[in-house]
């Protein structure tokens, strides 16, 4: 199981940076975990025993169990094809690369514990693999998700192995000496056209810029609520639901009036907001399972749902009672199901959009006209007429 730092770790960097103020707040609370999070981890250890052993056939993996953080994540056939196998082409291509142009063959570490020197002990992370080809230094991470795509460029997560592995005794020899820092992100995903991106412009003044933006982040730190800032950093933090400056930004807009003046100002923070309210029921309801209790609040069960017990057994009495097909319909499957099926010709389905949504301005999207736009122009049209 890889360890996380309680105070500054590869993934929390950025927060830590933007939020300096809950960096001890996060050290009080656990790493949350879900299902998901326990099968990236499971795919993380697949491709570990893969490195480690040249030999080994993936699909000998198929059908394998491994319990993580009290999940049972089974390798199906699924994941070896769309996770394991696109992952392992990717990095093939990646050592290509960086060969040609180090001009010498890839040696790397897999799963490497890196940690910052003073004045940053105790901040530390694992790489997924480090090493070097040449003149050129490397930092990979594996990223099995599709919710979020992650890029490499600019990655504080992937700099702060980078800039650990300088000072990391067993990963040092990979930096010496190097000209260029690659760091990259291999995430197989229908999400992606390409699995693996590559930044190739980190550079050693990069990585001497991030730990003094951690020094500061951790001078910072003791500041409380006055170093503590709402963005899209709170997305993944663990703290949310106790975060102090969530809960005063809450409340003060709760009681300040929504007019249209302070649109702007209010939907940078809703989605935070939202976040937060989330996260509030979440750990409530965590809470009260386990047997914490909390004044004026209480589990209950939810509305009770009919199921059937055994669907082939009403089947079969339907079939008696000739009632099958008004038990049991046929209906036309959606264009997505039926695309996993079979290659459809293109004239049988259309996109439609169900409506519009809000997004910010620098979205890739084109912007919809408005609607009270078109009622005009529609109106004066009429008027002429």
């Amino acid at each position: 199981m890889t360890e996380h730092s309680n105070k500054i770790g590869g993934s929390s960097a950025a927060r830590a940076i933007a939020c300096p103020g809950s960096i001890p707040l996060s050290a009080k609370l656990p790493d949350s975990t879900s299902e998901f999070a326990a099968e990236g981890t499971a795919l993380h250890n697949c491709m570990e025993r893969i490195l480690e052993d040249p030999e080994l056939k993936t699909t000998s993996l198929i059908g394998t169990k491994q319990t993580v953080d009290g999940y049972e994540i089974e390798i199906t056939e699924e994941l070896h094809n769309e996770k394991i196998i696109p992952a392992l082409e990717a990095f093939d291509r990646f050592l290509d690369e960086i060969e040609q142009v180090g001009g010498a063959e890839a040696e790397f570490g897999i799963e490497e514990r890196v940690e910052w020197g003073r004045p940053l002990l105790g901040c530390f992370g694992t790489g997924d693999v480090i090493g070097r080809a040449g003149k050129v230094a490397f930092i990979l991470d594996w990223k099995f998700g599709d919710g979020v795509m992650v890029d490499a460029k600019d990655n504080t997560q992937l700099r702060f192995y980078a800039g650990a592995g300088r000072e990391t005794q067993t990963t040092a020899e990979y930096f010496d000496g190097v000209e260029q820092i690659w760091t990259a992100i291999v995430q197989p995903s229908n999400h992606r056209d390409d699995p693996l991106d590559i930044d190739r412009d980190v550079t050693h003044g990069d990585l001497d810029i991030l730990k003094n933006d951690l020094v500061q982040a951790l001078h910072n730190s003791v500041k409380g609520i006055e170093a503590m800032a709402i963005g899209p950093h709170c997305r993944w933090c663990k703290v949310k639901p106790e975060c102090p400056l969530m809960h005063n930004t809450a409340v003060e807009k709760i009681e300040r009036e929504i007019n249209v003046d302070n649109l702007e100002e209010d939907l940078r923070l809703v989605d935070e907001l939202e976040d937060w309210i989330k996260s509030v029921r979440t750990l409530a309801h965590e809470s009260l399972e386990r047997g914490i209790e909390i004044p004026g609040w209480k589990l209950v069960a939810k509305r009770a749902m009919r199921k059937w017990v055994d669907e082939d057994k009403v089947l079969a009495w339907a079939r008696k009672q000739g009632l099958v097909t008004k038990l049991f319909p046929q209906k036309l499957i959606t264009p997505a199901q039926a695309a996993k099926v079979t290659d459809l010709p293109e004239e049988f389905v259309k996109s439609v959009s169900s409506g519009t949504t809000l997004a910010p301005a620098d979205d890739k999207r084109k912007a919809v006209p408005s609607t009270a736009g078109i009622a005009k122009v529609a109106k004066q049209a009429r008027s002429k007429t």
